[in-house]
């Protein structure tokens, strides 16, 4: 994949995967600057800490692209290998978390045949044995991909209001008790605008989590 050599096993080759450069620290979800610390943020009322692993470039757009359109579930395996490489370089902390994939809507995950987030964080659960608390966090609205709000509004801030508008109230929290006071760690494949991490950040500090750290395999 991507330089389209054959492989007999696997989605992507070492050469390729090797041009995906690994951050080494976390970052403000409001302003991007990079953290000494993930603990505490130049933004104090952010809903959370963003952890993006790596830039969205040709190997990354490849190999999720072949994750969710052509379902090859396979490819969460090197998705997984980055956001690994990344916890350790970064030295994110882990204990007492909790992982929390963001959720596809129902409808969405029934057609997909799968949750690519939930993928993605069962592999870093077992890696780093940290639980995964399924169904904390649901979608209950069926809300416009945010990649064609994207390409069909003009004006930076237009994309962003959009986007917003198109999550609010999309998630929720089915069982309260079961994140109160954990601490989160969010996984998600890709953030844009981080209009999706913000609503779900959002809505699990509501129910009472605390200090959410949003990973994700790269920004774009």
């Amino acid at each position: 994949m991507n330089c389209n050599k054959f492989l007999k096993s696997g989605i992507v080759c070492d050469l390729c995967l090797k041009q995906v450069k690994i951050y080494n620290a976390c970052a403000c979800a409001v302003c991007g600057k990079r953290l000494p610390l993930a603990k505490k943020t130049c933004h104090p009322k952010a809903p959370y800490i963003l952890a993006a692993a790596a830039d969205y470039n040709d190997v990354i757009r490849e190999i999720i692209h072949v994750m969710k359109y052509k379902h090859i579930t396979e490819a969460a395996e090197p998705l997984a290998k980055i956001a690994e490489d990344f916890i350790g370089l970064s030295r994110l902390p882990l204990k007492n978390r909790v992982i929390i994939p963001i959720p596809l809507h129902k409808s969405r995950e029934r057609k997909r045949g799968f949750n690519q987030a939930a993928l993605i964080a069962e592999k870093i659960s077992l890696v780093f044995n940290i639980p995964v608390a399924s169904g904390a966090l649901v979608r209950i609205k069926n809300t416009e991909p945010q990649f064609q709000i994207n390409s069909r509004t003009s004006g930076d801030v237009g994309v962003k209001t959009a986007k917003a508008q198109n999550l609010c109230d999309c998630f929720e929290v089915p069982n309260p008790k079961q994140i109160a006071r954990k601490q989160v760690l969010l996984v998600d494949d890709i953030t844009t605008s981080g209009a999706t991490l913000r609503e779900a950040a959002e809505t699990l500090k509501k129910a009472g989590a605390r200090n959410i750290i949003a990973l994700v395999i790269a920004k774009a």
